[in-house]
């Protein structure tokens, strides 16, 4: 398995992963984080996770971020469905040459 190969089990081994995830923070409230969750709650901690990759994703591509903060579950949910499409859309362009290229970005 070449790298462009295995990026792309990756992001949808992630994929996978993120909607066992979304599906069961349905009915959640807030005291089920449970103490230690590293951004206070589960929900956080999602938005946390999806905010990351639709960040990432725009560094890879060169292209300005713009993701505003979910509020409310089906907000994460939708954004979530959005940055799992644009993922797999970019995985599957790869070719090995891109996995090996310096990134350049400026945070804000």
């Amino acid at each position: 398995m070449d790298r462009a190969q295995y990026a792309r089990l990756l992001v949808a081994y992630d994929g996978w992963a993120n909607q066992r995830i979304m599906s069961n923070l349905f009915g959640l409230d807030e005291s089920d984080a449970g103490p230690g969750a590293s951004w206070e709650t589960v929900f956080g901690s999602m938005a946390h996770v999806v905010g990351s990759q639709a960040v990432w994703l725009s560094r890879f591509r060169g292209t300005a971020f713009d993701s505003p903060e979910p509020e409310e579950l089906s907000e994460l949910e939708s954004q979530a469905r959005r940055v799992q499409a644009d993922l797999t859309t970019f995985a599957a362009e790869l070719v090995d040459g891109d996995l090996v290229r310096k990134v350049k970005f400026k945070d804000k």
